[in-house]
């Protein structure tokens, strides 16, 4: 089990650095940061296998959660946009992360309110559960996802739906001389 908790979860660097990934054993996967921030074109919560495990078609970019508490909506995604503005911040609402037996499970807690999300792939089929609970709330709550869906290749184009250009963040340089690698 990998479990990280609010420190690493609540900061972008942290989370957005950390990731995961769930295959289906047939040549597709999902997979992204902690964070939810999709940093590189290969990330999307459903990628398939198409023709031959090498080729892949991303057909699930993102599954955005909106928590909505009375007028309130609380969005629970995380992009980062050219010139780097992030819009929403879900990941500051994020309070745990896990991977367990191959599931990634994330909570946000907004107040007395706490939403689980969970992701699983069967073996053996191109295809994505998510499951959302309200594991805790102090009233009525609403649960709203936005569909992120995208047909094309990983390693072609950068958009990735929903009228705005998400562009990928680069990974940050660390050390003496070190450069990011292309994908």
């Amino acid at each position: 089990m990998i479990r990280f908790g609010p420190q690493a979860c609540g900061t972008l660097e942290e989370a957005a650095n950390r990731e995961w990934l769930v295959t289906d054993g047939v040549g597709g996967y999902a997979m992204g940061t902690v964070a939810g921030l999709r940093t590189r074109r290969y990330h999307g919560l459903l990628v398939v296998a198409v023709g031959a495990p090498a080729n892949r078609m991303l057909g699930l970019a993102a599954l955005d959660p909106v928590l909505v508490v009375g007028d309130a909506r609380y969005r629970l995604a995380t992009d980062e946009w050219a010139g780097g503005t992030v819009d929403p911040r879900g990941y500051e609402l994020l309070t745990s992360f896990d991977l367990t037996d191959g599931v990634p499970r994330w909570r946000w807690q907004v107040g007395g309110i706490l939403i689980e999300r969970e992701l699983a792939m069967p073996h053996g089929a191109p295809a994505i559960g998510v499951v959302h609970r309200l594991l805790a709330a102090d009233g009525p709550v609403r649960l709203e996802r936005r569909l992120r869906l995208r047909r094309r290749l990983p390693r072609r184009g950068q958009g990735l739906g929903g009228g705005r250009r998400v562009v990928p963040r680069r990974p940050r340089a660390r050390g003496g001389g070190a450069r990011p690698q292309r994908h």
